[in-house]
């Protein structure tokens, strides 16, 4: 089943002890014994996701007196940890008994563990020790996505187990588009826990919104904006894009003030990649030779780093300034990624793979059970190195312990001449640990990066756009 697990845990130190005992009776002394049990207590289920092969199959249910049967005896074999399972387990009941009956019985019979596998949709307040909450991509309907409700119930659910467990990855953010924010959205996106919100506006002039074919105008987006500001988000990020075409000096700086005057906590702003494959790419040419491009770009963005700066902002990313005292939204730079849908691409440590781009072949391979991926490709320790310092340049500063920690290797052996030379440009600055670049390294360092990786994603996606199975793609 793909999911994504989120882990709320309560630790006990009786678990920690049991799996040493477990272990060293089975390495030292050869004795087998139970370590896991999984109650299936039934398989019905409040969803009905596409790709999911349990929800009602027999049988159907356990009773509470059959589940406490299980419990004793897997108990007398020597087990101590329980999983209950389902279908969803936080909506089973027998008669009078719920799930907390038998969470109750299992901690009292004396085990160290009693764990819960839910989608979360149904509150999860539990005196069970850990809660293993997964993320469901896809309902029986015909969209691929999860309803606005449902997602508000998971994350209010989420959201109510901050004071009991240690939840990782608790900050939400979310991406909205111009036209997405009206009261009642908003309500709901607070509602959900939202702390982040990043709204896709482009542009600050009507021409260039219409060169682009952005469905609404200046004026809609600052209504937007005004409706955003001021309600309980921790940082309100928008995309703000710059070398449009015929897009002057002077268009940016007015950009940049206006984006100011607007209260916005941070800016992504980054120029417009003109992919070959694309229809604008094809009639730009790329305004002329890359080398003249990238002079040109560094003059634009030097004119907005000059008004972020004057009015307390500070870099957080090649392209992005966040007001001092804010904590930067940045959904691009996280270490592993699942990506879902047609064109998604996943990063899990040693293998990265996109999904095909056709979203009807997409929506065919699920629906006849198949795996949608289209290309995928094995890495190396090497390639995943030089991933991980490709994003934290991207990123502006970080630390050489963080590399060690990643991958038992020295920093400074393995990188250390090439940043001798970066540092005695001016491009970075050096420390024991800590590397901070400059704004002049900042920006060509990740310009002469994008010379590269743009005709990397141009390959990439401009095959897999045109061809839905590709069988490879020479990069």
């Amino acid at each position: 089943m793909n999911t994504v697990p989120e882990i709320f845990t309560q630790r006990s130190w009786k678990t920690v002890f049991f799996g040493i005992k477990y272990l060293a009776n089975y390495w030292l002394l050869g004795k087998t014994s139970p370590l896991i049990c999984g109650l299936v207590l039934h398989n019905k289920c409040n969803l009905h996701c596409r790709h999911c092969t349990v929800i009602n199959r027999q049988p159907a249910a356990m009773s509470f007196n059959e589940s406490v049967q299980v419990i004793d005896t897997f108990y007398a074999d020597g087990g101590r940890c329980l999983y209950l399972e389902g279908g969803e387990p936080m909506i089973w009941y027998d008669h009078s008994y719920t799930m907390e009956d038998i969470v109750s019985y299992a901690k009292k019979k004396g085990y160290y563990a009693v764990i819960i596998y839910t989608n979360g949709t149904r509150a999860l307040e539990s005196a069970a020790s850990t809660i293993f909450y997964f993320h469901t991509p896809y309902y029986g309907y015909d969209e691929l996505y999860l309803d606005m409700k449902v997602k508000t119930e998971i994350l209010k659910n989420l959201l109510k187990l901050k004071d009991k467990y240690k939840i990782l990855n608790s900050s939400a953010g979310l991406k909205s588009a111009i036209r997405n924010n009206w009261k009642k959205n908003l309500d709901v996106i607070e509602a959900m826990g939202v702390r982040y919100l990043s709204i896709g506006v482009e542009a600050l002039q009507d021409r260039h919104l219409k060169s682009i074919e952005r469905p609404y105008t200046v004026s809609e987006v600052k209504k937007s904006i005004e409706r955003v500001i001021g309600r309980s988000f921790e940082c309100v990020n928008i995309d703000y894009m710059f070398d449009l075409p015929g897009q002057t000096a002077t268009e940016v700086e007015q950009a940049g003030d206006d984006i100011v005057k607007m209260g916005i906590h941070q800016v992504a702003t980054y120029p417009l990649f003109r992919f070959p494959y694309t229809r604008m790419g094809r009639e730009s040419n790329n305004n002329g030779n890359a080398i003249a491009t990238m002079f040109r770009r560094r003059k634009l963005l030097g004119i907005l780093e000059d008004i972020f700066y004057n009015y307390g902002f500070e870099r957080s990313s090649v392209w992005a300034f966040t007001k001092k005292g804010i904590a930067k939204y940045c959904s691009v730079t996280v270490p592993l990624y699942l990506g879902l849908g047609a064109s998604g691409g996943s990063y899990l440590k040693d293998v990265f793979y996109v999904n095909t781009f056709s979203v009807e072949a997409y929506i065919k391979a699920i629906n006849e059970r198949k795996s949608p991926i289209a290309l995928s490709i094995d890495l190396s320790e090497e390639m995943q190195m030089a991933g991980w310092l490709y994003w934290r340049i991207y990123e502006t500063k970080f630390r050489k312990s963080d590399f060690q920690d990643r991958f038992g290797v020295s920093f400074d052996q393995k990188y250390g001449k090439q940043l001798k030379i970066l540092s005695r440009t001016g491009f970075l600055k050096n420390g024991s640990d800590e590397i901070h670049l400059s704004d002049k390294g900042t920006y060509w360092i990740h310009a002469f990066e994008d010379f590269f990786s743009i005709d990397y994603i141009n390959k990439l996606w401009g095959t897999s756009k045109s061809n839905p199975w590709p069988e490879k793609v020479v990069l």
